[in-house]
């Protein structure tokens, strides 16, 4: 059976979220294009290939480098002999968080190796295992090894069969999280270091809460994680950015806050104050005293990266969304290799976000997919 023609046009223009597969009858060559498509989406968010046979072993490489898949159904998919590929897959693959894995049949060497890998990816935060037939000899489904590692988790939500025990862990689990999404939308700068370290800790099922039940759109989940990697860079603490949130929170301002620290721009600043007009909000000031004294911001200042700073003076003045000030035709007219230099310090997708909407009058270069504009007259 042959891809359906509203299925090919969905992956071809990026609106497909979730892609169901259960009992198509598919050849090897639908399963390489679904494969290829997979690897690349930005979109799915659910990938169900239950009741699918090898599946989900001919698209296991394109599933790997997925960055957008949430879910993964394999239901009546997975027994003994292909559960090392699963485990391969999330391995590579940390954007999966909720599995699927009902109807399926395992040993106990298939259930114990799956308990192992659960107890390495305390992220998981679904699992779903209704009916499976675990045969140890005594037709009864032994769980206990995974139920030891699903009680040791912070995020997991929701894990069937359960047992009161554990739907006691899965509801203050859920609890956490929701308490921790809300202090987070209230007020980012009051979180403490052991609170953003809580964060960290449980990201997966704070994120699924936040998504799902206190249902925030994508962009303020974006704005929330933009807050946080603030916050965390404040104390000290290193952020991980999911992956599936990377492209959207690229192209969104970064947090700044200025220093109390004025510059009198009206003097000739040497590089020193060039760079603390800058981490002053100071940056339309700093080029009219530029432009007053008869010079230009060069390259050798805009990569000026003072001793205890961790940004140049360039991605400065990008956090603060003000590259159209200082990337003008005055500026760097006759000096096109300093405007490459100073452009190959922020990504291109900074320039993007911050020039692509203002007005045409002149173009002169573009470098690394930047282009730059006369100001507005």
């Amino acid at each position: 059976m042959p891809l359906s023609a509203q299925l090919i046009k969905q992956m071809k223009d990026g609106s497909l979220t979730t892609l169901r597969l259960q009992r198509q009858h598919l050849d090897e060559r639908d399963y390489a294009m679904l494969s290829s498509y997979v690897k690349t989406s930005q979109t799915l968010a659910e990938l169900d290939l239950s009741y699918s046979g090898g599946a989900f072993e001919l698209m296991a490489d394109g599933i790997k480098q997925n960055r957008s898949i949430v879910k993964l159904g394999l239901a009546q998919t997975v027994q003994d002999h292909n559960m090392p590929t699963l485990i391969d897959i999330l391995k590579e693959n940390q954007g999966i968080t909720q599995l699927n894995l009902d109807n399926c049949y395992f040993g106990l060497s298939g259930l114990w190796k799956l308990a192992a890998f659960v107890k390495t990816r305390p992220d998981i935060t679904h699992i779903d295992m209704n009916g499976v037939n675990v045969d140890d000899r005594t037709g009864k489904p032994r769980m206990e090894s995974l139920e030891r590692a699903v009680k040791e988790s912070p995020n997991i939500l929701h894990f069937e069969p359960g047992t009161p025990e554990l739907q006691k862990h899965c509801e203050a689990n859920q609890k956490t999280a929701k308490d921790l999404v809300e202090k987070v939308a209230a007020n980012p700068d009051a979180l403490s270091a052991a609170e953003v370290e809580e964060v960290k800790k449980r990201l997966s099922s704070f994120l699924h809460v936040a998504e799902n039940d206190v249902k925030l759109p994508k962009e303020q989940v974006a704005r929330l994680l933009i807050n946080l990697e603030d916050v965390a860079g404040q104390n000290g603490i290193a952020f991980p950015m999911p992956g599936r949130y990377t492209e959207i929170t690229a192209g969104m301002p970064k947090i700044f806050r200025p220093s109390a620290t004025k510059v009198d721009c009206t003097k000739d600043l040497t590089q020193t104050q060039l760079y603390a007009a800058a981490e002053a909000g100071q940056v339309d000031e700093m080029m009219a005293s530029l432009n007053k004294h008869g010079r230009k911001l060069t390259a050798a200042d805009c990569l000026l990266k003072p001793e205890g700073k961790k940004e140049t003076l360039v991605e400065l003045i990008a956090r603060q969304s003000k590259l159209e000030s200082v990337m003008t035709v005055f500026n760097w007219t006759g000096d096109p290799r300093g405007l490459k230099a100073a452009a190959a310090a922020v990504p291109a997708r900074e320039w993007q976000r911050q020039l692509k909407d203002k007005p045409v009058d002149q173009l002169i270069f573009q470098a690394n997919a930047a282009t730059f504009k006369q100001p507005r007259r």
